[in-house]
């Protein structure tokens, strides 16, 4: 008999040595392999508790929630965080909740965590990225807030020039886009998704 007789998985789908919160491919092998360890649900629950909150009537829908994830180096920061804004975006809940030991105190308090979620019809917008590959240098190499703020644009299919990206939601919030998306085209040639993100086109504006 083999260790790979005896072993319940399938070990073609190798475990991640280091994980990117912005790979998505193998979520469902993510969780699969996910060894939901004693702590892990109250630190779940910590994170996950006060967003959703922040989802009830009687919040008035604040903005003010901020998570911060610290530790040191290998000890599952990544992991952690790519899990809880998944479960924040709804687009692993089902998955992790067949992780959830019954009866064990902190599971069932982040299963009903979850179901409030799902009553409150909490919807994250995931933006995942490395940080280390998107922080530009120049005048912003300073301020990590605006390579946030550009990478929130991208996920939206928007300029990841801040200025380009502000006047495409000033169109989208008048119902004009589309229009500026058919005259982009006419006139430069080629469709704005090819040139948004070039500084060169700022003449055009």
């Amino acid at each position: 008999m083999k260790v790979r007789d005896t072993i319940d998985r399938d070990l073609a789908d190798e475990p991640q040595d280091v994980v990117r919160v912005y790979e998505t491919e193998k979520l469902a092998t993510d969780l699969r392999e996910y060894v939901l360890a004693d702590p892990l649900p109250r630190e779940f629950a910590k994170v996950l508790e006060p967003v959703i909150d922040s989802a009830k009537p009687a919040a008035g829908g604040t903005e003010k929630v901020g998570i911060w994830v610290s530790g040191f180096f290998g000890t599952g920061k990544s992991h952690f965080a790519k899990i809880a804004g998944h479960l924040l975006a709804d687009t692993a809940r089902g998955l992790f909740t067949r992780l959830l030991h019954p009866g064990r105190p902190d599971d069932e308090h982040l299963r009903e965590l979850l179901q409030e979620a799902a009553t409150y019809r909490l919807r994250a917008h995931l933006v995942a990225f490395d940080i280390q590959t998107q922080h530009v240098s120049g005048a912003d190499a300073d301020n990590a807030g605006l390579t946030f703020l550009r990478a929130f644009y991208d996920s939206l299919g928007l300029s990841t020039v801040l200025a380009f990206a502000e006047r495409e939601l000033d169109l989208q919030w008048a119902g004009l886009y589309e229009r500026f998306l058919r005259l982009y085209k006419e006139r430069a040639g080629a469709p704005w998704s090819e040139e948004k993100d070039f500084l060169a086109s700022s003449n055009l504006f």
